[in-house]
């Protein structure tokens, strides 16, 4: 017989009314021919014979997945007779049952299931929870891949029964005391639905010593859901509390970090400020290497607004300056600015050897705050750091000695104070070279003559010499002659020109100048060292 005859044969197989028929066909379930076992369980969900849905049932286990996907593609044939096995009191076919509905994903079985938990006589309690647990994944999972358009109404209907049949289970949890229900209530769920508040807040519920378990030892991704949203409102059940100080596993520990990093809201930090220690920080030098930098950004708000002692929250920080990423050691050291003393202050000038350039800045930028001896020498050095952002560090630390100020107290401050503080000026402020500039060319004589003398306070005669060779013809004879001095301090032929020139001025006060920046020119005043003469001008009025 040709294939053509063997697909007509169960053709009329499927569809005969003789009872002859439904022999062959279980018959053929076994065959060792793939083509004929398929045929047979085609014509056989065609059939509306409970017996050989029966057969389908319990030979499903151990067919290979093609002639399984055949029977999910159909399942809804088999309902009556799948709801048989389940219920049947031989345990045998009351497993296959159980294990043939996770399968097919007969969501329409949980309302059975939870009953048979709830009836002590039944003697797979135990399979019939784990079958719970497993449809529930199973729904979860079609509920999440549901189409932009909207989740399909028979998805909701069985969401709705499902959910339904696990909070009568949960409120009569003391018949059968299975963890597997609360845990598919909490994958179908929302973590706030008022059923979990209801169960956290008393402590006489049925079901709350085992969730409080749950919450303690559970690394499952809905529990940790949980107990994170029931932890951002306002005033959180105890017993997440309880849960979130004692419980000491990486997978939470992560999990709660990443959530502070991103949630600023107030409840949030007023449950964490509830908490007077967590159990892991003990554990904290193992722990820091083991979290990626967003949780670690974490650790670092948790010292903020947690209740912990501020010694605790300190050396939490101090091991993520030494142990944390770079972003997290930046926080780690602007978080420090809260705390005061030497234990912090060490912490600070640690910092300043750090690798990462904002690392470094961010210690510089409290150096001088935290009244660290020969901070200003410090920051001075770090003006000449390669990085950009730690030399604007430390101008940032040294803003007092910026032209605007020094300007102001030039004239109220002695020659020695000029030269080291203008040589600060020049370093921390770009602008005072360009700011000089504009003094030079002011049309108010004591402000030009000032200017001159500033550019030999600030080291700056060379980057004004054309502005002071123009000066050398200034309609004022005061300011031609400070200018020739000046001028005697370049070494350029240019500037020698101009002192020359000078010599032929008609104000005897610029040619003596002129001569006497001849006989001891090219002279550059040292630089002067950093010493207590900057605090005259740091002090002064801005």
């Amino acid at each position: 017989m040709g294939l053509q005859g063997v697909d007509l044969t169960f053709r009329v197989l499927a569809t005969t009314r003789n009872p002859a028929a439904l022999p062959v066909l279980i018959a053929a379930l076994d065959s060792p021919w793939a083509k004929i076992r398929r045929l047979a369980v085609e014509a056989l969900l065609t059939r509306r014979d409970p017996e050989g849905h029966r057969a389908i049932l319990e030979r499903l286990a151990h067919w290979p997945k093609d002639l399984r996907q055949l029977v999910w593609r159909e399942r809804a044939r088999l309902g009556a007779t799948l709801r048989d096995f389940v219920l049947s009191p031989d345990f045998e076919q009351s497993l296959r049952g159980l294990q043939a509905a996770v399968w097919l994903r007969d969501y329409d079985l949980a309302p059975i299931l939870v009953n048979m938990l709830l009836c002590p006589s039944s003697s797979a309690g135990a399979v019939a929870a784990d079958a719970v647990l497993q449809l529930a994944q199973a729904l979860a999972e079609e509920l999440e891949k549901a189409p932009p358009t909207g989740i399909p109404p028979a998805l909701q209907t069985a969401k709705a029964q499902f959910l339904r049949s696990l909070s009568r289970a949960i409120e009569h949890y003391d018949l059968h005391q299975r963890t597997e229900v609360l845990v598919a209530a909490l994958i179908l769920a929302d973590p706030l639905d008022p059923l979990w508040r209801r169960v956290l807040d008393d402590p006489g519920h049925k079901a709350h010593k085992a969730l409080a378990e749950l919450l303690l030892k559970s690394s499952r991704p809905e529990v940790l859901r949980l107990i994170l949203r029931q932890l951002e409102q306002a005033d959180a059940p105890s017993v997440v509390l309880r849960a979130v100080a004692k419980r000491r596993d990486l997978t939470f520990v992560g999990a709660l970090l990443s959530l502070l990093s991103e949630n600023g809201s107030a409840e949030l930090a007023r449950n964490l400020g509830r908490l007077r220690g967590f159990s892991w920080l003990e554990d904290l030098e193992e722990f820091i290497p083991k979290l990626d930098a967003k949780q670690q950004l974490g650790l670092v708000r948790l010292t903020q607004v947690s209740g912990i002692r501020r010694l605790q929250a300190q050396e939490v920080l101090r091991q993520i300056v030494r142990l944390g990423l770079p972003a997290a050691r930046t926080a780690a050291v602007n978080a420090l600015a809260d705390f005061t003393g030497p234990q912090a202050n060490v912490i600070i000038c640690q910092a300043l050897q750090d690798p990462e350039p904002e690392v470094k800045a961010a210690a510089a930028r409290q150096l001088r705050s935290r009244g660290i001896v020969g901070a200003i020498p410090r920051l001075i050095d770090l003006l000449e750091s390669p990085e950009p952002v730690v030399q604007e560090a430390a101008r940032e630390s040294l803003q007092e000695f910026r032209f605007d100020r020094f300007l102001a107290a030039f004239d109220l401050v002695d020659e020695g104070v000029r030269h080291t503080t203008g040589w600060l000026v020049r370093k921390v402020d770009p602008t005072a070279v360009d700011r000089l500039r504009q003094e030079l060319a002011s049309p108010i004589r004591a402000r030009r003559l000032r200017a001159i003398a500033m550019a030999e306070a600030l080291h700056a005669l060379t980057d004004v010499e054309q502005e002071l060779i123009a000066l050398t013809k200034d309609v004022d004879h005061l300011v031609r002659a400070a200018a020739v001095k000046a001028l005697a301090s370049v070494s350029s032929t240019e500037a020698h020109q101009a002192i020359l020139e000078a010599l032929n001025d008609s104000a005897a006060a610029v040619q003596h100048a002129a001569r006497t920046a001849l006989e001891h020119g090219s002279v550059q005043p040292p630089p002067y060292p950093v010493g207590s003469s900057l605090l005259s001008i740091a002090e002064m009025p801005g």
